[in-house]
């Protein structure tokens, strides 16, 4: 199969077709302080004023700052959206570590 004989929207749609991962809006990093030095900066109030439209989170520094152990809510899929082999392990991994620290980690349906 070549680009040629098959044509851009063709592939195209066949690539469309398929079942991956998208991508999505959001701060990236090297390491965690650096996520949290950005949070802390968009998450500031004068940000806000900037947009109006925009829901105010403010970052809480008290969260972020306690010892206490954090209630954490997950899922691994949605029936519409079923995740991948890879994704369902990152989770479990995820899960799996933040209790090892202490966290209460439970589904959604748990928590709620």
């Amino acid at each position: 199969m070549t680009a040629k004989g098959q044509g851009k929207e063709n592939i195209f749609a066949h690539l469309c077709s398929l079942l991956s991962v998208t991508g999505t809006f959001g701060p990236m990093a090297r390491d965690p302080d650096s996520i949290v030095a950005a949070m802390r900066a968009l998450w500031d109030g004068t940000m806000f004023d900037l947009d109006p439209k925009v829901v105010p989170i403010h970052f809480r520094e008290d969260i972020f700052s306690s010892t206490k152990p954090l209630r954490i809510g997950y899922f691994q899929e949605l029936k519409k959206f079923p995740t991948c082999y890879s994704v369902h392990r990152a989770i479990t991994t995820a899960k799996s570590q933040l209790e090892s620290l202490g966290h209460e980690v439970g589904t959604l349906q748990k928590l709620i």
